[in-house]
């Protein structure tokens, strides 16, 4: 118990009087006790969670509390579980900033945490659209944004925690390219979610680069590429340096540039028809059927890119197995490769298997 509210501690996620609180449980005193356990689960913080999550995991914390509070304490117990299942729904500003701190700290693929989820939070349509936005943006301008925050922080960015980091990020993201979100509903919500995963002087920190941000925005524009090429492409595509170095140096500069630009392009997304059990044309008109806007892709013929309109009716094409959603680029290896009856072929590079298939 002590190690992990230790470490809790001196990450910043707790103070370290509520760290001291929980400790207290396991000491000789009842009254001291009987007190800690209450002040810990009366705290509107993610101390709550904590101590409810190492209750479960360890049920002698819970008896032992309990055997300590009695009934005190077990009312106290269903009042913060019931606080806790009200955030089970998080905001789109929440779910991204855990979002993003599972892909960029722990490894996360984007893909696969984005579907994760959508379906944990319940996120379809305008919803769905905004926090993919939100966290494709972040990361196709992280650079840039970063960069932003070396400018407006007196710390260094190194040592500002990855989870500050990330929801200034988050912040700056919408402040500079969503224009649509108010620029205050952007500042107050990015505080907000600060409030329950970091202390006080984090939230300050948070609040002060993001309105110092508004007041100095127009000193923000990206160095011109003329001046520094290096240092712009790095920002302006999100690219490290030394691979547009690499990049320069074997195929050239004009083929370098025509490179970073296709990684920053929005990708349209494809579904691959399963021509086992459909066709092409079948399958383009029981969309346009929906009021789905698609067309067949120039470069495969059972790829069909799908436009406009396609939320609602997307799960029903796969789960009749009419069709598995793959990128163009991924559908004509295969088509070359060309295998014969009887081959095998062994591909270096499968997950899930989309080409084998």
């Amino acid at each position: 118990v002590k190690d992990v509210f230790r470490a809790l501690s001196s990450e910043g996620y707790i103070k370290t009087e509520e760290r001291k609180a929980a400790v207290v449980i396991y000491s000789d005193n009842k009254d001291s006790q009987e007190s800690a356990v209450k002040y810990v689960l009366e705290r509107k913080s993610f101390i709550v969670e904590v101590y409810q999550t190492m209750a479960l995991l360890m049920p002698e914390l819970f008896c032992f509390s309990s055997q300590v509070c009695g009934q005190k304490y077990l009312d106290l117990w269903e009042k913060s579980l019931s606080r806790s299942k009200k955030k089970d729904t998080q905001s789109r500003w929440s779910v991204a900033s855990d979002f993003l701190y599972d892909i960029l700290e722990k490894g996360a693929y984007s893909n696969l945490r984005l579907q994760t989820a959508l379906k944990k939070n319940h996120l379809k349509g305008p919803e769905a659209h905004l926090l993919t936005e939100l966290v494709y943006g972040t990361l196709r301008k992280y650079k840039y944004l970063v960069w932003i925050i070396s400018r407006l922080s007196s710390h260094p960015v190194k040592k500002i925690h990855p989870a500050v980091r990330i929801l200034l990020c988050i912040g700056l993201y919408q402040l500079i390219y969503l224009s649509r979100i108010p620029e205050s509903a952007a500042v107050n919500e990015t505080v907000k979610i600060a409030k329950k995963i970091t202390h006080p002087g984090n939230v300050r920190f948070i609040n002060g680069v993001l309105r110092n941000f508004l007041r100095k925005k127009e000193q923000f524009e990206l160095p011109k590429r003329e001046s520094n090429p290096l240092l712009y492409d790095e920002l302006f595509y999100n690219m490290p340096g030394w691979l547009v170095q690499k990049w320069q140096k074997e195929l050239g500069p004009e083929k370098t540039d025509l490179i970073l630009k296709a990684f920053n392009e929005v990708p349209d997304t494809s579904i691959r028809v399963n021509t086992l059990r459909t066709d092409t044309q079948s399958v383009l008109k029981l969309l346009s059927e929906k009021g789905v806007e698609a067309q067949q892709s120039d470069f495969y013929s059972p790829a069909i890119i799908l436009k406009h309109g396609a939320d609602q009716f997307f799960a029903e094409i796969l789960n009749k197995g009419y069709a598995s959603v793959q990128s163009v680029s991924s559908m004509i290896p295969p088509v070359v490769l060309s295998p014969e009856p009887g081959e095998r072929v062994l591909d270096m590079c499968a997950a899930p298997g989309s080409k084998t298939t």
